[in-house]
């Protein structure tokens, strides 16, 4: 592990328990910019590949890796419990904080992330898959970006074309290299599933969907019906949820929040 630390941006400084966000693949810290946490302690992280996190030690490049770097962050701001909340990719490593440290997670909220998929031949696919999306970043960003968002899981965002251009104008600041280490690294296909064991541990767990999100909305629904997760279902929303709702998201994150805080 490096010595230093994952950026972040803090802000807040009240009671309750602390939040860790984590941002979706190409995105940064500065996606939650605008969210409204009120006074309580939130740090909004740069995961390894994106932001002010480059060039970070190989290790730090797997969901297990990412999740000890997310620890250490906290670990440098005191906090000995906190909550962690994650979007997409960011969704799936905070699942794997929650699983390195139980202990210390006071609740989990997973937004539009996948719980893992069960058939092995479907998650190698999976991993060749965002390869090929890796090798294509790092041969030809352009043609990346221009395609990235037209996988179904985006179809939402045909209906907001404005949002598209600026979540694809912000992405071309990206670090071609280092997003495709993160899209290889943190892809689904390396992920078993997390359901079982989340739910072993007994985190208190949000998993939330957006209702334009079929996929995802059906993943997350059978997720939270099999192991006894709660679930929210975000209206008027697709896949990319804190762009698209990032009200509604936010007062559904503060409310389970307050659920689960001693010092609300």
């Amino acid at each position: 592990m490096s010595a230093e630390p994952l950026a972040a941006i803090a802000s807040g400084s009240g009671p309750g328990i602390p939040l860790l966000l984590l941002h979706g693949f190409l995105g940064d810290a500065h996606d939650w910019d605008g969210f409204d946490w009120g006074v309580r302690r939130v740090l909004a992280v740069d995961l390894p590949g994106h932001g002010r996190s480059l060039g970070r030690p190989d290790v730090e490049y797997t969901l297990a890796g990412a999740a000890e770097a997310c620890l250490a962050l906290a670990d440098g701001h005191g906090w000995e419990r906190f909550a962690v909340a994650g979007y997409s990719m960011g969704g799936r490593i905070a699942c794997h904080v929650a699983l390195a440290a139980p202990s210390r997670a006071a609740a989990l909220v997973a937004v539009s992330a996948h719980p893992g998929i069960d058939a092995i031949p479907e998650r190698e696919a999976r991993l060749a898959a965002d390869e090929r999306r890796a090798s294509l970043l790092r041969r030809d960003a352009a043609a990346f970006l221009a395609t990235w968002y037209d996988q179904p899981v985006f179809a939402s965002l045909a209906a907001r074309p404005g949002l598209r251009r600026r979540l694809e104008g912000r992405h071309r600041a990206a670090r071609p290299d280092e997003a495709a280490r993160a899209l290889s690294g943190f892809s689904t296909g390396r992920q078993t599933p997390v359901g079982e064991r989340l739910a072993l541990l007994g985190v208190p767990l949000l998993l939330v969907s957006g209702a334009l999100d079929k996929t995802y909305h059906r993943l997350l629904a059978g997720w939270a019906a099999r192991h006894g997760a709660e679930h929210v279902c975000i209206q008027r929303a697709g896949h990319s949820i804190p762009f698209e709702q990032p009200a509604r998201l936010a007062a559904a994150v503060d409310r389970f929040l307050k659920q689960h805080d001693p010092c609300p």
